[in-house]
């Protein structure tokens, strides 16, 4: 049951067809104790997969609920086949921001395509991508790097931190420098000045307001 509401997850997220997401997707099967059974299996999940992608669609349909996929999924195909629609909203924007984009899926790329030209700005770190189990792939960093470095997009590194203090950010970079991890790879950190500065103050107003709360 795991494997088919998995299977069939993908297939939305992917916008392919059943046959399609197991043919590119073993891992996602379960493991066979003879490998003459295999096409048997595989023929079995998709039979089950394609009938509960039936009966959820029906379901929603008769509700008239769409769910997250629905309202990705529906944007790519309207921008497609209504592509005065996408030029309308391609009109409509100056700059198009993307942030957390190591977390972008492949149909989520192509949406952003639809409505962009040369005016899209990513914010991302593939090393953080935490949601695969929606589709999102470094596959698709790693294509939107590619395709600035042939256009000559600029990428910018982004080490000024302004969330933590320096001694924080001092123990993360010894940590994730290590050749172990990251080693070369790895962009170390730089507090902010200004946060430094708010945070020394920060500490010597409070310590002063104890001092003053002690007296008699």
């Amino acid at each position: 049951i795991d494997t088919v509401i998995a299977l069939a997850g993908k297939a939305r997220v992917y916008d392919v067809e059943t046959t399609n997401i197991i043919a590119s997707d073993k891992n996602g099967l379960p493991k066979l104790t003879h490998e003459k059974n295999a096409e048997y299996v595989n023929k079995r999940i998709a039979d089950l997969t394609r009938s509960y992608l039936c009966a959820y669609q029906a379901e929603k349909a008769q509700q008239g609920y769409l769910d997250f996929s629905d309202q990705i999924l529906f944007t790519k195909r309207l921008f497609e086949s209504h592509p005065n629609i996408a030029q309308s909203y391609k009109d409509q924007f100056g700059v198009i921001l993307i942030d957390e984009f190591q977390d972008t899926n492949f149909v989520q790329y192509d949406i952003f395509k639809l409505i962009a030209t040369d005016n899209i700005v990513v914010v991302g770190d593939k090393r953080q991508s935490i949601y695969a189990f929606q589709g999102a792939t470094v596959e698709v960093f790693d294509e939107a790097l590619s395709i600035s470095g042939a256009n000559q997009y600029s990428e910018v590194k982004l080490q000024r931190n302004y969330r933590s203090h320096h001694q924080i950010l001092d123990t993360v970079n010894r940590v994730f420098e290590d050749e172990a991890l990251f080693g070369d790879d790895f962009v170390s950190l730089e507090p902010h000045e200004d946060f430094q500065e708010t945070h020394e103050m920060n500490h010597k107003r409070r310590s002063r307001t104890k001092f003053i709360e002690l007296l008699p």
